[in-house]
């Protein structure tokens, strides 16, 4: 009698992909349960957490997995032979496609996820300043963020935002993507050691730069100031609450 063992193999198939996250704000790390992720999703993580996303799959041979990014080294991911893909401190040049590959000799199947970093804002690729033009002061602020920042402009008392007037005070202000840019002008205004702030804020924080002018009018020196998450909910039109939220 001759018995025929018969072995049968498939393609791979059930791709799956869990995540856990870690904030930097916790005091221990993936301790949240992981979560299914669907095929084609859209992830949002703040700027400093932490990502581990388990890629798992059926299939006879047993695939292999591999993870890949879109078209560009993302810059410090690490890749394991497991199908674990993890993302330490994200920050936002991690942003972008994530893919899961798993493979055997019957064929692959692909598993995908884009990622979006939420971040603080910081100085914008517009250079920002403040000086004497003509008979009046000009300042210009330029800050970027995810979600894009909003603007506002603190002068002796007076807040000023989007596209405003107030006095001789004129404000105008423009963005692109996630960058947003203000200009301020004074006319008139020709007195020295005059303090500017401009001030940009998101759900993430709150960054600010202080245009301290010099006593000739001809420029400006600027300080700039990022505030913690918890102070960057908050921007208030008072100089004094301000400075008492930066301390914090």
């Amino acid at each position: 009698m001759c018995v025929c063992m018969c072995v049968y193999s498939d393609p791979p198939r059930n791709i799956e992909v869990n995540m856990s996250r870690a904030r930097k704000r916790d005091p221990e790390l993936f301790q949240d349960s992981p979560r299914r992720i669907a095929n084609g999703s859209q992830l949002v993580a703040e700027e400093d957490d932490s990502l581990q996303l388990l890629c798992t799959v059926d299939g006879n041979p047993p695939a292999n997995l591999s993870w890949g990014t879109g078209d560009r080294d993302l810059g410090g991911p690490r890749f394991s032979p497991n199908g674990l893909l993890e993302l330490l401190t994200v920050t936002s040049e991690h942003s972008g496609e994530y893919r899961c590959q798993a493979q055997n000799i019957e064929g692959s199947l692909q598993w995908s996820f884009h990622l979006y970093v939420q971040y603080r804002p910081r100085p914008g690729t517009v250079n920002s300043t403040c000086r004497q033009e003509g008979d009046g002061l000009h300042c210009t602020c330029s800050l970027r963020s995810q979600p894009r920042p909003q603007i506002q402009w603190q002068v002796e008392g007076e807040t000023l935002a989007g596209n405003r007037s107030s006095g001789a005070l004129q404000v105008i202000s423009w963005a692109h993507g996630d960058e947003a840019t203000s200009s301020l002008s004074w006319p008139g205004s020709q007195d020295g050691g005059r303090s500017i702030l401009c001030v940009g804020s998101n759900p993430i924080g709150v960054h600010t730069l202080h245009f301290i002018l010099s006593p000739s009018g001809t420029g400006a020196s600027s300080v700039m100031v990022g505030t913690a998450a918890l102070c960057g909910v908050v921007i208030t039109a008072s100089l004094f609450l301000l400075g008492l939220c930066l301390i914090r």
